[in-house]
């Protein structure tokens, strides 16, 4: 007789994404199931519901992001700049896969609810974007940046990404030219960095 087949949660919540954002909120367990190559038994004595495996899919994507060490770490490799043109190209493409996935759950939440770290003072965002801004903080201290409020300036970089992420999964690429995401985030960065204010001229 066959071995069961064995499979770790990581690759279940990677097919159950993939399952949940082809299928929405009529995507089965069954199908995750199928697709991963075993029982639709074995998905809910690892998670319970229909609605606990797909918190998880949501919840696994999001905490895998360590995106204030990568910045720090590419800074002292190529720059500031680049580094949060590096980043942002990281963080834009995390918004591609995962904000489809938060339309469903917000479009659902009769059927899935909200993961509960959206909806606590704590929330996802909140614990990505403090970070970030302490360290942007740091760098406006040490001189490398200007002085700005660094929570503008968080705000700005990441809802430019998640703007784009959003725009481009609704319309499909008819609002606007199409650009890479390394080309995107180069020219939002840019544009942070250099600021939007004209050029003085004659000294004034």
């Amino acid at each position: 007789m066959a071995r069961p087949r064995t499979i770790d949660n990581e690759r279940i919540l990677t097919i159950a994404r993939e399952v949940f954002l082809m299928r929405g909120a009529n995507a089965t367990t069954e199908e995750v199931a199928k697709r991963a190559g075993i029982s639709q038994a074995s998905i809910f004595k690892r998670f319970k519901s229909k609605q606990r495996l797909f918190l998880s899919a949501m919840q696994a994507e999001r905490e895998r992001q360590d995106w204030v060490g990568y910045f720090e770490q590419r800074s002292k490799e190529v720059g500031l700049q680049q580094a949060l043109a590096d980043l942002g190209t990281r963080v834009l493409g995390f918004f591609v896969r995962a904000l489809p996935l938060a339309l469903v759950s917000w479009s659902n939440r009769g059927e899935f609810g909200l993961p509960t770290d959206l909806t606590r003072g704590h929330a996802g965002p909140a614990r990505v974007a403090k970070p970030m801004v302490a360290a942007l903080e740091r760098e406006m201290k040490a001189g490398r940046l200007r002085r700005h409020d660094p929570w503008l300036v968080a705000r700005t970089f990441f809802g430019a990404m998640q703007g784009y992420a959003l725009v481009s999964h609704l319309f499909k690429g008819r609002l606007g030219p199409r650009f890479t995401h390394e080309e995107y985030a180069r020219g939002v960065v840019h544009i942070l960095w250099e600021g939007i204010a004209p050029h003085k001229r004659g000294g004034q």
